[in-house]
């Protein structure tokens, strides 16, 4: 919603009816006048607002909108020169001169209203008599003018704090709703809302530049046509708003229809039919991003305070969209990434399953040619007993066991990486029971000795992975025994903690066997 002086005063009128009606009908009475209005100054824009007008004609109930007209109805007038006298003749706008004829009335006075170095406001008295005041009178209009002051002073601030108030409100409720914002068409409509509102705009585009081919794109546009939008993008260079965006610098005219550095552009702006508009840089440190540009229907100028408003509008907006610039670009990145992982994964399981197959190729051609010398070597160790050759013969028969595990376990380790995990509970001493059943002919043949010592446990594992580990550890427990001596194993198992409070389970295996060598650890 506009927050607007008219609205202001209208309201200020009804909380006080008599706060300016009654100074215009004194002052009236005073000067014998037929026809007066009061004026406030909006202190943003330095345009003129009637807050009460009695018997003026149509021209004079007007915003005067531009120094200009102010000057046009009365010459020069910002100092403090006290009543002004005009007569018909030396009013110089046709049109106000004209109405004021049509009207009976042949002289106009003029007083500026002040606070402390500043004019807040403007008293207009009309007269049908073409003599001038005695000066007498004219010491009463004076002085009761003071107290137009009285109104127009709390008026002024009154409206300054509610414009800043408004103002960083909305900058505010702006700022947290581009940090929720997920997608640059929802970001910029928020903005543009927000600086259509605080600039009084009734038209407002934005303009992105792409810092890689320098062209000019138009992703949100309000109340412009799609021609005027698509002349813009392809001629942008002939337009001194764009050119100064792209230096960073802040660009404003008065009168779009008049303004002789529009000219390559005055068929399209007329076609279009506003007449002010502001260009505001998107500006971050080290680039311009674009433009946010503001359009009124009207000849009403940018005051100071608006172009601030808008310079840091459009601050607000470049950061936001970067932000959404750079996360679309951490969104690619994202899908690069994760298209790579999956072309990545996708060859090494296909090394992995090359792998796998290589090794079971291999282990089944070793273990075949190992097999066959350990035939050969029982053989003759059977068919050729010399006490010599015992000792050589049996390391040997233990070295083609070791490979055989090896190439047993490198089959397994591809087979149980290729199975994956499954995870089930798995009371352990069930599963030590089945091991030590399917081991007792070994265990039998080499009169082996296996101590137990577990806890009642069920384990959340993989029982074939589980169980194989157990039949590995006691099959090389039992086949590397010291020479000569029954083997002795020990199997434990029970809880433990660890000093975090956490618990976990320790199996051990333990045997009296030669171990393996310091060489081959």
């Amino acid at each position: 919603m506009r927050v607007d002086v008219g609205e202001i005063l209208a309201s200020l009128r009804r909380w006080e009816p008599e706060a300016f009606e009654g100074v215009l009908r004194r002052l009236l009475e005073v000067s014998g006048c037929t026809a007066g209005a009061l004026y406030v100054l909006d202190p943003e824009r330095g345009v003129l607002y009637p807050c009460a007008v009695q018997g003026m004609p149509w021209v004079f109930q007007r915003p005067l909108r531009t120094p200009e007209e102010v000057e046009a109805f009365w010459g020069p007038g910002w100092e403090r020169t006290g009543l002004q006298e005009y007569p018909l003749e030396s009013i110089g706008l046709e049109e106000a001169r004209r109405a004021l004829e049509e009207a009976g009335l042949q002289r106009l006075y003029m007083l500026w209203v002040w606070e402390e170095d500043l004019p807040i406001g403007l008293v207009q008295l009309a007269t049908s008599s073409p003599e001038p005041w005695e000066e007498r009178k004219r010491r009463e209009v004076e002085a009761l003018a003071e107290a137009v002051g009285t109104v127009l002073v709390p008026l002024s601030w009154r409206h300054r704090l509610q414009q800043h108030t408004a103002h960083w409100e909305a900058v505010t409720a702006l700022v947290a709703q581009l940090a929720q914002a997920e997608t640059l068409e929802e970001t910029l409509e928020q903005v543009l809302a927000v600086a259509m509102n605080q600039l009084k705009a009734d038209r407002a585009a934005l303009f992105l530049l792409d810092p890689q081919t320098g062209r000019l794109s138009c992703p949100r546009a309000v109340g412009l046509s799609k021609e005027y939008v698509q002349f813009l993008l392809l001629h942008h260079h002939l337009a001194p708003g764009a050119m100064a965006a792209l230096r960073g610098e802040i660009f404003w005219s008065l009168d779009a229809s008049t303004d002789p550095r529009l000219e390559a552009l005055r068929p399209q702006v007329l076609g279009e039919g506003f007449r002010s508009f502001a260009v505001f840089p998107l500006r971050l440190p080290q680039r311009t991003l674009g433009a946010l540009v503001v359009y009124r229907n009207q000849v009403l100028p940018f005051s100071p305070e608006e172009l601030r408003r808008g310079q840091l509008l459009s601050q607000v907006m470049a950061l936001a969209v970067e932000k959404m610039h750079l996360l679309e670009v951490q969104q690619q990145w994202s899908k690069e990434l994760e298209r790579r992982v999956e072309e990545r994964t996708f060859e090494l399981e296909q090394r992995y399953q090359e792998a796998e197959e290589f090794a079971y190729a291999l282990s089944h051609e070793l273990g075949a040619l190992l097999r066959s010398i350990e035939f050969h070597l029982r053989n003759a160790l059977n068919l050729f007993p010399p006490e010599s050759a015992r000792g050589y013969v049996e390391d040997a028969l233990q070295t083609c066991g070791r490979l055989q595990d090896l190439l047993e376990g490198m089959a397994g380790l591809f087979r149980w990486g290729a199975r994956g995990l499954h995870r089930e509970p798995v009371p352990f001493h069930t599963l030590l029971a089945d091991v030590l059943r399917d081991l007792r002919p070994q265990i039998l043949e080499q009169q082996a000795i296996v101590n137990t010592e577990v806890e009642p446990l069920v384990l959340e594992a993989d029982r074939e992975l589980l169980y194989s580990l157990l039949m590995n550890l006691l099959q090389n427990a039992l086949r590397f025994a010291r020479p000569g001596q029954p083997p002795r194993v020990w199997v434990r198992a029970g809880w433990e903690v660890s000093p975090e409070g956490k618990r976990w389970v320790r199996i051990e295996v333990e045997d009296e066997g030669v171990g393996i060598a310091p060489e081959e650890r």
